[in-house]
């Protein structure tokens, strides 16, 4: 059961997800058996389903003979359409009435016939219908709850089923000819490193303050001749515009200008992301960049980005760490605000100097 608590302003309630691993569902596939058509379930949201690009990269490189194919909400189809490692791709409506979700998961499930494997890295009534429509002779449905990173619990979902030879892949093949005509091309005119900083957490209890992005960005500016990238939409407009105004010319303000499949070619150029939790972050390191990952509120050890070329600061060591509340229960932000300009800007020289692709 999610436990609640109300958010002061609006008197609503908001749910608190568990914290506790419920463990994965699986039928494994026949000893020795490899999946000819393996079928990837994962709708929403943005961030969680950016977090399958490693597994697919990593089912790609281990399978490469094998058909695979997504199915994805509709609006977040632009994050995959440029991916060279899936054969097909699905959307299914998510957010709909009750009948337009039934109908296409009927619809897509008519697609896809003869499935050898089913992994299902959402566990909801829609995926679980899609899953008894298509009736796969292997399956898994990964551990929504597990206080781990979500990475490591899609990843224990795909081998629990027997895919033990399948890791992580932190570079996306992205298929050039696939990428929009609008993409904006004059990103860089020399030598000096984009980065994008990314002011875009959904509650004042994420966002890392935008004064000390504008600290940020100076420094990078003045040692580094560093164009700052300015991606986007919805949270990150008010802290973008304030970047934007502190930096003059030396800031790209692409805000509201991408859709997520340019946004996903945008960050594929990045040299470094650093950002609130969000999306945005979330498609930056598992794109392989290098990426500092702020997170005040929101539980790190769940959604923290993997691998090397990341770094995380996290609020668990805090007693009101982790909270997943809209509100400061202290009402000063400390995990937020204790976290300086000048850690971040080392953390961002260490991760320039390797400037790690994998």
């Amino acid at each position: 059961m999610m436990l609640k608590f109300r958010r002061r302003a609006h008197r609503e309630e908001i749910p608190i997800p568990p914290f506790v691993a419920e463990g994965v569902v699986a039928v494994p596939l026949a000893k020795d058996a490899l999946p000819e058509r393996i079928v990837l379930v994962r709708l929403h949201a943005l961030g969680d389903a950016a977090i399958t690009l490693p597994v697919i990269a990593g089912l790609r490189r281990a399978l490469p003979a094998s058909f695979i194919a997504v199915v994805t909400s509709r609006e977040y189809m632009g994050l995959f359409e440029q991916l060279d490692g899936i054969n097909d791709l699905f959307g299914i409506v998510s957010d709909g009435t009750k009948f337009q979700r039934f109908k296409s998961v009927l619809d897509v499930a008519a697609m896809l016939p003869n499935i050898d494997l089913l992994l299902d890295l959402q566990r909801s009534r829609l995926s679980r219908l899609l899953g008894c429509l298509l009736r796969p002779k292997a399956a898994a449905s990964f551990d929504r709850f597990a206080p781990r990173s979500a990475l490591d619990r899609y990843l224990d979902a795909v081998h629990r089923v027997g895919l033990h030879q399948v890791r992580p892949r932190y570079h996306i093949d992205l298929n050039v000819s696939r990428e929009p005509a609008t993409l904006p091309m004059n990103l860089r005119t020399g030598p000096e490193p984009l980065i994008c900083l990314n002011p875009a957490g959904c509650w004042p209890t994420k966002n890392w303050p935008v004064e000390k992005y504008i600290a940020l960005a100076r420094k990078m500016v003045d040692a580094w001749n560093a164009r700052i990238v300015l991606l986007g939409t919805g949270n990150v407009e008010t802290g973008a515009a304030a970047i934007a105004s502190a930096l003059g010319a030396a800031a790209v303000d692409l805000v509201g200008r991408t859709t997520i499949s340019e946004a996903v070619a945008v960050v594929g150029r990045l040299d470094l992301m650093v950002s609130d939790d969000s999306g945005l972050m979330h498609m930056a390191w598992t794109q392989g960049v290098p990426t500092i990952a702020i997170f005040g509120a929101s539980r790190s050890t769940w959604s923290r980005p993997c691998g090397e070329h990341t770094r995380t600061y996290g609020s668990e060591d805090l007693e009101c760490g982790a909270c997943m509340r809209p509100e400061c229960v202290r009402g000063d932000l400390h995990c937020l605000r204790r976290l300086s300009v000048e850690e971040v800007f080392h953390a961002c020289g260490e991760l320039m100097a390797r400037r790690c692709r994998f």
